[in-house]
């Protein structure tokens, strides 16, 4: 579990929002169903917070700039996530001969996402490393990162 705080921008000593979120093995925090992005409760017409999370187990965090919201969307900072889990007979066949071209070795549990932008994120192994990649609709690989 995460304690996820939305913090007001003129004094972030001020918690505007909070909520309780489940934080996955791969470092993702999502709502509590298991994989809607954290929805937070805001005051009408507050677009900017400073976002906090804390785990029982870490210090917490604090973004180190203000985060912009609106009621219809999510940010994606590694901290909330815009993105919709999608199976891999979804995933454009360019994307995915990218995908299997950069790597082959790619194993155990393989995530897809749709994010905003017309991008492709995937999670998977490769050995016992946790990697994430983002590729472009176009099957244009943009970046890694461990995860």
């Amino acid at each position: 579990w995460a304690f996820v705080q939305l913090r007001s921008a003129a004094n972030p000593a001020i918690v505007v929002s909070t909520r309780s979120a489940l934080l996955q093995r791969d470092g993702d925090i999502v709502d509590v169903d298991g994989v809607s992005p954290v929805k937070m409760i805001v005051p009408i017409g507050t677009l900017d917070f400073y976002v906090t999370v804390k785990h029982r187990n870490h210090l917490g965090v604090m973004t180190a700039a203000t985060v912009t919201m609106s009621s219809t969307c999510s940010k994606n900072d590694d901290i909330v996530s815009n993105s919709t889990s999608i199976s891999a007979s979804q995933v454009p066949a360019v994307v995915m001969s990218a995908y299997n071209s950069r790597y082959p070795t790619a194993s155990g549990q393989i995530e897809w996402e749709k994010e905003d932008g017309n991008t492709y994120k995937v999670k998977f192994f490769i050995g016992s490393q946790r990697t994430q990649a983002i590729f472009a609709a176009n099957g244009t690989f943009i970046s890694e990162k461990n995860i």
